[in-house]
């Protein structure tokens, strides 16, 4: 067994791992599964993954009436499930008109499937949210029918969560009359009733302004407390905020300046997302009209800045073509940020990855990015830690539009004990010392070793089967080890 000094995180094989953020090929055809419901306009809007990997997806279809809502279902390798609604496919209640706004879905414990949209009819708007049996059909358990309406007046859905008591919490904005808006806040039972312990009979309605109003998708804490980000203009002024709720609906008054956090004034907010860390940290992005930057905040339980993160709490993605519309927190801390580049229309979509502490991961993709030529609408994690990414192909593309789902390479390196194969590392974070295994090594391996900058640190060639790594000299951090096509990634404590 030889000890390697330094800079030696890792032991790889080129035959059984692809690069994190390239294309995965053994994913439907070439990387890429495409549906069609009726051979019209289809326009997929948020995905989700089930317990048993299988993979739904739902958006906008077009029928013979005009318009509708429609969900498919994959298996995990991307083919059509067949056991789903009728051939893989479901088409959800329609209103009289459509709008495409936010849309949201969840799969329960019990692998039933919740989907909200906003609703149209009659000149009207409401939150509606259905619920769906795993083979497709709506559940007459829930709502009427499977379907749950609520209105107060013109009503637009920012999104809807999943809590783990089985309630579900939707938001979104409401207009009273005519002028008036308001943040619209609903929590269900899980049986789809309005929960009575929540607001007043189920509802909570704040007055914002009469100007404008935009809510954006809105987050649960753990412990239950509902954050709202939101754009408004108050006296002709841009405003872009975070409102914190209770879980019994009333203003959280320990959060930022009396429950609101400002967090933009300059200028009309184009589109802003919401992540909640699983440390209670708090990650929003957001974008304005014009701008040539997303910015990336983090912020402290208590609304404060979290001024470790990035550039004194912000970090910038210099792309003035780019709308963030999720971000995604890896168990090891990192950031997976996705959205569509605009130009005059949709014109691709990007995935970033970010180390924990806003750095930019240069082992992902190409430097950091990877880009696909489709609309791109949402964005999950499968088990194995791979990404889904969901939205429609182009209407020039000869097919038209229809649901495209696409499936990129991501792996979960940093558990404390990882095998891939034959090739173990071990502890993994360690203070210092690494024990590799690798049964079947390939002798004479080339590697690099750079740091999260991707400065070039340390090369040489990798020549023994079993080796002890000692790192203690080294600063603590992340560093990567790098062949031709391969890239593993060790924690020093």
């Amino acid at each position: 067994m030889k000890t390697l000094l330094l800079f030696f995180i890792g032991i790889i094989s080129s035959f059984t791992y692809s690069q994190d953020g390239t294309l995965d090929t053994s994913f439907g055809n070439n990387g890429f599964a495409i549906s069609s419901f009726f051979g019209g306009t289809d326009k997929a809007s948020t995905i989700a993954v089930q317990a048993d990997g299988k993979i739904v997806v739902f958006g906008l279809v077009n029928v013979s009436s005009g318009f509708s809502y429609g969900l498919l279902r994959l298996h995990p390798d991307g083919e059509l499930d067949t056991s789903f609604g009728m051939d893989g496919f479901v088409i959800a209640p329609a209103g009289d008109n459509f709008r495409q706004f936010f849309d949201s879905l969840h799969i329960q414990s019990d692998q039933k499937i919740i989907a909200s949209t906003t609703f149209m009819e009659n000149s009207d708007s409401d939150f509606m949210v259905m619920r769906y049996l795993p083979n497709g059909d709506l559940d007459p358990s829930f709502g009427v029918n499977g379907v749950v309406k609520t209105n107060l007046s013109a009503d637009y859905l920012g999104a809807t969560n999943l809590l783990a008591d089985g309630k579900i919490v939707a938001g979104g904005s409401a207009k009273t009359n005519g002028t008036d808006n308001h943040i619209f806040l609903v929590r269900y039972l899980s049986n789809g009733q309005l929960d009575p312990s929540f607001g007043n009979g189920g509802t909570v309605t704040e007055f914002i302004d009469s100007e404008t109003l935009k809510v954006f998708e809105i987050r649960t804490q753990d412990d239950g407390k509902i954050i709202v980000p939101y754009f408004t203009i108050e006296n002709a002024i841009n405003k872009f905020k975070l409102n914190r709720y209770l879980p019994n609906g009333d203003l959280d008054t320990t959060f930022g300046n009396g429950g609101s956090v400002e967090i933009d004034s300059n200028s009309e907010m184009f589109y802003a997302s919401l992540t909640l860390q699983p440390d209670g940290k708090i990650l929003h992005s957001y974008k304005g009209r014009g701008q040539q930057t997303v910015k990336i905040r983090r912020l402290l339980n208590d609304g404060s800045l979290d001024i470790a993160f990035g550039t004194d709490g912000v970090l910038q993605i210099y792309d003035d073509m780019l709308i963030v519309f999720k971000i995604l927190v890896e168990d090891d801390g990192d950031l997976v940020v996705f959205g569509p580049t605009y130009g005059f229309e949709p014109d691709d979509n990007d995935t970033y990855r970010f180390n924990p502490d806003g750095a930019i991961d240069y082992t992902f993709g190409t430097n950091g990015n990877t880009s696909l030529g489709f609309e791109g609408a949402d964005i999950a994690f499968q088990e194995n830690g791979k990404i889904l990414i969901t939205g429609n192909t182009f209407f020039y593309s000869g097919g038209g539009e229809r649901f495209i789902v696409a499936r990129l390479n991501n792996g979960p390196l940093t558990v404390t004990e990882f095998e891939m194969n034959s090739y173990k590392i071990y502890p993994n974070p360690s203070n210092g010392i690494f024990t590799i295994e690798c049964e079947l090594f390939a002798e004479k391996t080339p590697y690099q070793i750079t740091d999260i900058t991707g400065k070039i640190i340390a090369s040489g060639v990798l020549t023994e089967k079993q080796s002890q790594l000692n790192l203690a000299a080294a600063q603590s951090g992340i560093y990567f080890l790098k062949t031709s096509n391969s890239v593993f990634r060790l924690l020093k404590n």
